[in-house]
């Protein structure tokens, strides 16, 4: 399955800020394990809802409890289009949640989401999951299922171009963005990578999540690798994004930070970070957004780190019921997915 880090804002301009590629498998958000598919097939209509009051109290700072549908296992959020988009495991489902309103609307993809969400060129893509090498392509001006194509666990984008992996994670994949039509193949492998200062930046991660401290930087117009960074290893089922001129990763349970900075590729432990005892498979994603990095540290914390240093800011709550859960930044708000009690929490930010 596989993993996104999605940011407040997004756009495909290069200078603006990170567009991901992303990938992952059995253990974590957006490497989540398989489970049982479901047969039905995609329909293109998007169904509301209203949500209704939390049954318990919630935690100070937390604005709304939304409830999806019980049983399908929210698990990876996105921000975009004005929405937020929040992908189920344990169901073929994909929300739009209306930040205004609190309101849900349904689209069917006839597959569940692993992850990643992504958006980007107009389209919102959902990863595959259960066995599926499929991304699904939503207009969001239509809430339909426009195109899927086949590639692997990362895409990402430059003008007209879709960047994704094969299948078995040891290629690099350029689509037409139009015909989603494979344009050329780069012999360079990996599954975490992300876009951004001008370059497509690699890691090497296998399909079992082992990063073996690599990340190849390539030059999108001549498709050159034109430097490979060296990191220390982390743990398995390395996470990285981009804030303040750097690239962090971030590896399951390992508990601390690498900076890399890119204008000198340059890299180093910065920080332990405390999370090193997570609950469960859902707690490890980094994710950037409002010049912050933000992390669910446990089963009832996110916690908002300098996205300069890496220093712990602020914490904010987590439903300590559901410990997975993927968070998304944007609208002035956390946005916590929980996964065990198939809810979002929106939660008021200090920032």
């Amino acid at each position: 399955m596989s993993r996104t880090t999605p940011t407040p804002t997004l756009t495909v301009a290069l200078a603006a800020g990170a567009l991901l590629l992303a990938g992952c498998s059995a253990g974590q958000p957006g490497r989540l394990p398989p489970t049982a598919s479901t047969t039905a097939s995609p329909t293109l209509a998007a169904q509301a809802q209203t949500p209704t009051a939390s049954p318990t109290q919630l935690p100070p700072g937390v604005l709304a409890s939304i409830p999806l549908d019980s049983g399908s296992a929210p698990s990876i959020a996105a921000v975009g289009f004005g929405a937020v988009w929040v992908g189920a495991h344990r169901a073929n489902t994909l929300y739009r949640i209306n930040p205004a309103r609190g309101t849900v609307q349904r689209i069917d993809l006839g597959q569940s989401t692993c992850g990643p969400i992504r958006v980007g060129l107009g389209r919102v893509f959902t990863g595959a999951c259960d066995g599926s090498t499929k991304t699904m392509v939503v207009n969001p001006a239509t809430n339909q299922v426009v195109a899927s194509f086949d590639g692997g666990e990362a895409y990402g984008f430059t003008p007209g171009v879709i960047w994704t992996g094969d299948p078995n994670g040891n290629r690099t994949l350029l689509l037409d963005s139009t015909t989603y039509k494979v344009i050329t193949t780069l012999p360079v492998p990996g599954i975490e990578g992300l876009l951004v200062g001008g370059y497509v930046w690699v890691a090497d991660e296998n399909l079992d999540g082992v990063y073996d401290g690599t990340i190849a930087k390539i030059d999108p117009a001549s498709h050159k690798v034109v430097q490979h960074v060296r990191t220390e290893p982390t743990g398995p089922y390395m996470y990285m994004t981009y804030s303040d001129g750097a690239l962090w990763l971030h590896g399951a349970g390992d508990g601390f930070l690498i900076r890399v900075d890119m204008a000198t590729g340059r890299s180093g432990i910065v920080m332990e970070t405390g999370v090193s005892d997570l609950s469960d498979f859902g707690d490890q994603p980094l994710v950037s957004g409002q010049g912050s990095l933000w992390v669910r540290a446990s089963a009832s914390t996110v916690e908002q780190l300098d996205g300069r240093t890496g220093a712990l800011v602020g914490s904010y709550p987590a439903d300590p019921q559901s410990p997975g859960g993927w968070p998304a930044v944007g609208f002035g708000s956390l946005w916590v997915v929980n996964f065990d009690s198939d809810t979002v929490w929106r939660v008021r930010t200090r920032t």
